[in-house]
């Protein structure tokens, strides 16, 4: 049997731990895997016992920020320092952006060079264009989500994303055109 490939997968919401557990079920099938990080039911039910519970992740605006920082920075470091006790083979960071990059951030001035992978690039085409050119010296890959991001994030200096595939794209029926006009 092949060595275990040595996974650290992080995702801060309900849909990046359902994209992050398809992520680690078609790994699965490929090659023995070694999994740790942080993660919901999904990635729970594909074995991961995360290092902190997702749902500390989970702030949004300005105070949400603000009254949970101790708690944000504590669970930073904590990342942090797991990942480079153990030196996993690659680190896939799904969503939860800003806690992603600052632990991109973290790690990279710490020395860690192993692979750095952001599974669903940031909406840079939506808002603060720069931060395209931001992610390259952070991550290694970035996947995106939207066919059209691939050549947005190019033309704005950031990395060349490969495309993701989302698995509940496939199993959604475009309606007919009737059906749409007639509401």
């Amino acid at each position: 049997m092949s060595t275990p490939l040595r996974l650290f997968i992080l995702a801060g919401e309900p849909s990046g731990d359902r994209i992050a557990a398809d992520l680690v079920r078609r790994l699965k099938q490929r090659v023995p895997l070694e999994l740790s990080g942080v993660g919901g039911d999904e990635l729970q039910g594909q074995g991961l016992h995360p290092l902190f519970p997702m749902s500390d992740l989970a702030v949004m605006g300005v105070t949400d920020v603000l009254l949970n920082l101790p708690r944000l920075l504590w669970r930073l470091e904590q990342a942090a320092r797991a990942i480079l006790r153990a030196q996993p083979d690659i680190v896939v960071l799904v969503d939860a952006q800003d806690f992603s990059k600052l632990l991109a951030r973290r790690l990279r001035s710490r020395g860690y060079s192993k692979p750095l992978i952001l599974y669903v690039a940031p909406s840079v085409w939506a808002r603060n264009p720069e931060r395209a050119a931001r992610l390259k010296p952070l991550f290694d890959a970035v996947f995106a989500v939207l066919p059209f991001e691939p050549s947005v994030m190019e033309r704005l200096g950031g990395h060349q994303p490969s495309m993701l595939a989302i698995p509940l794209w496939g199993r959604v029926r475009k309606p007919a055109r009737s059906t749409i006009a007639d509401r």
